[in-house]
Order: C-alpha cells, then sequence, then structure tokens
C-alpha cells in the first residue's frame, strides 16, 4: 500500500513539473522580434509616379462623378491601388431618410467596382462601429472586410453622412 502511495505521490510531481514547464515556457516572450508578414507588405501611400488607378477603377470614378454630378478628391493605396480616401465639394449621394448603416452599405455596393469588391464581399462586410457625433450631426459606419469569418487586416472602410442621410466621403483601405 505504501509503495502505491509514493507512485501516485512521483507521478502527481512528474506531470506538476511538465504542467508547470509548459506554462512558463508558454509565458516566456520571443527572444527576437517575430517577422513581419502584412499581407499588404505595409502601407504606401499613393500611387508610385506614373502609375495610375487601373482602366476598371477609372471607369467606376467617372461613373460616380457623372452619377453625383461632382469632381471627386481621391487619394490612394499604394499597394491595391484602390481608393483611401474619397470627398467631393458636394455630397456623393442623394438625401435618404434611411438609416446611416444601409445608406452606407448601399452606397459601397453601388459604386463596389472602385474597390474591386464583388456585391457578396460589400454583403459580407462586418459592422465595426456605427455612430452619429452629437455636435456636428455626422453619422460614421466603419466595416472590416471579412474572409470565412475571420477580419481581413487592414482591410477596413468608413462611410461618413451628413444629417441629409447622403454620403460625404469614404475612407479606408
Amino acid at each position: 500500500m505504501e509503495s502505491i502511495s509514493r507512485i501516485r505521490r512521483f507521478v502527481f510531481a512528474t506531470l506538476a513539473l511538465f504542467i508547470s514547464a509548459g506554462v512558463t515556457w508558454a509565458l516566456k516572450p520571443p527572444d527576437r522580434p517575430l517577422p513581419d508578414f502584412d499581407a499588404a507588405g505595409g502601407l504606401r501611400l499613393g500611387l508610385k509616379a506614373g502609375a495610375l488607378p487601373s482602366p476598371a477603377h477609372e471607369a467606376a470614378r467617372r461613373r460616380l462623378e457623372q452619377k453625383a454630378g461632382v469632381k471627386l478628391r481621391l487619394s490612394f493605396n499604394g499597394s491595391s491601388r484602390v481608393p483611401r480616401s474619397m470627398t467631393a465639394a458636394k455630397p456623393l449621394s442623394p438625401p435618404s431618410a434611411a438609416d446611416s448603416e444601409t445608406i452606407a452599405r448601399g452606397f459601397l455596393r453601388d459604386h463596389r467596382d472602385l474597390w474591386g469588391l464583388s456585391g457578396s464581399a460589400v454583403g459580407g462586410l462586418r459592422v465595426s462601429a456605427r455612430y452619429t457625433d452629437n455636435h456636428s450631426g455626422l453619422s460614421h459606419v466603419s466595416y472590416d472586410q471579412m474572409a470565412d469569418g475571420i477580419r481581413v487586416f487592414p482591410a477596413a472602410v468608413g462611410v461618413h453622412l451628413n444629417s441629409r442621410g447622403q454620403v460625404i466621403g469614404v475612407q479606408g483601405d
């Protein structure tokens, strides 16, 4: 009986030692920084000299300018060549009484070619923030792009609306 008790204590002590060693190893910081596996290759602001948006992006830009009756002010992501910032002197969409998320997603769906998105990709965007600024009356809806339930980094877009439900700007990557 005494030997069985000793064996149990030995096994328990051995397991406790291995478990505590595993926990200690898991909490130990790495000796050197981990490599950066940023799929975007780092954010480069603006297009390289001489680089132009793709013909599809240009056609989508012209359609939006014609529909809204405004000249767009655009800045581009240097890696993906899609707009990072889109504004104009006037609103980009007509007034709407719908809720801000419906207006924002509808705008992205109608002009998805600017970002090279499919209709299902726009439908799969997850709302990450939504609020109305009490001081200015501007509403902001932010989305994260998802792939199989996993957030794509840095694929996020924000749509900004005035108090009349008109899109006044879009920012994102």
